[in-house]
């Protein structure tokens, strides 16, 4: 686990670097499955940022998606926050965690190059309409 020591007034003090992200930065990590339990740190995290000041807040994800009900949960903190939030994915943003990039506040949504976000399976096998196009591009090309 990488740390950084900082300087308070009683002393020395050691934190994680997500720690420290949180507490000066206003970053919040979202990098593994939503299940209620990820979902219920990171509702207390924002809703703890946004009475704590009204800096941006800043989401970066890079999560496979997961609990539907539990991502919700998370996307109406987002948008009930007064502060705005951004959302930063990092790696890839599959399934529920789209939707909560999507619910990042408008103009505050970005990506790194190699950052992306996955559309939905829409057939429920996993394939989304990117995919299948893509697919259909090449079994039509195999067959010309």
């Amino acid at each position: 686990m990488v740390t950084v020591q900082t300087a308070t007034k009683a002393g020395p003090s050691t934190l994680s670097l997500e720690d420290y992200d949180f507490q000066h930065n206003r970053v919040i990590w979202l990098t593994e499955e939503i299940t209620p339990s990820v979902s219920a740190e990171v509702v207390r995290q924002i809703r703890y940022l946004d009475h704590a000041g009204r800096g941006e807040i800043t989401l970066m994800i890079n999560s496979p998606g997961g609990s539907v009900i539990d991502g919700l949960a998370i996307c109406d903190a987002m948008k009930s926050a007064a502060s705005p939030v951004a959302t930063v994915c990092s790696g890839i943003a599959a399934s529920m965690a789209a939707v909560i990039m999507a619910c990042g506040t408008r103009g505050r949504r970005r990506s790194f190059s190699h950052g992306g976000d996955h559309d939905s399976p829409a057939d429920g096998r996993g394939a989304g309409a990117g995919d299948r196009r893509r697919h259909s591009l090449h079994a039509h090309a195999a067959a010309a």
